[in-house]
């Protein structure tokens, strides 16, 4: 199970390096640079260290994380992910990718919802889906309210940082409503899912 939310978030990693790439020789601009952090990628959906390493998973933290930052694994009791497809397949024909990946907050805690999109076959037959958690549901509204989780609270892959920590390389991924004001981040590390890095360093402190 290691090994497979390893390859998920290594895999991950590598889509948002892609999108980052697009998005700087399109002309997009980046984030402005984080003080305590190795220089981010900058834009949307970026990947640490231009995705070469990937990102978040780039060595862990000396805490003995798995390899990648575990989905649902948060201290605070996160739900465990490892939606219908990790592989990227379907029962029959049909092939999929997550390209969609949220993070939100349901009665368990943090939990990954992700929106499966065919890459080929008819909508009839390879129609695309939604996880949550390991379950799959036809519908959004019928994933966030299998778990009493804040349908308003749709955190999307905003931003990856690269840092020194404990004295070995780690990183993060700060997850984000399109409303931040209302809906407070989600930081992707490879230790589990956390408010906030300093909720982070408490439950993982260096040695």
């Amino acid at each position: 199970m290691a090994e497979a939310l390893a390859r998920s978030h290594a895999r991950r990693m590598k889509l948002l390096a892609c999108s980052v790439l697009f998005v700087l020789a399109c002309g997009g601009s980046g984030d402005p640079p984080d003080t305590d952090a190795l220089p981010r990628d900058g834009g949307v959906d970026g990947s640490a260290d231009s995705g070469a390493d990937g990102g978040a998973a780039d060595g862990g933290s000396d805490a003995g994380a798995d390899g990648g930052a575990a989905d649902g694994g948060a201290a605070d009791g996160g739900a465990a992910d490892g939606g219908a497809a990790d592989g990227g397949s379907d029962a029959g024909d049909c092939e999929y990718i997550d390209l969609d990946i949220y993070i939100v907050d349901c009665a368990e805690g943090y939990t990954y919802l992700r929106r499966w999109q065919r890459l080929g076959g008819s909508e009839a037959e390879c129609p695309d889906y939604y996880t949550l958690g390991g379950t799959r549901f036809d519908g959004l509204d019928d994933a966030i309210a299998s778990a009493s989780c804040d349908s308003e609270c749709l955190r999307r892959a905003g931003t990856s940082v690269s840092l020194i920590r404990c004295g070995h390389r780690s990183g993060y991924i700060v997850y984000r409503d399109a409303e931040p004001e209302s809906c407070g981040e989600v930081y992707e590390t490879p230790d589990g899912l956390f408010p906030s890095i300093e909720a982070w360093d408490e439950a993982a402190p260096c040695e």
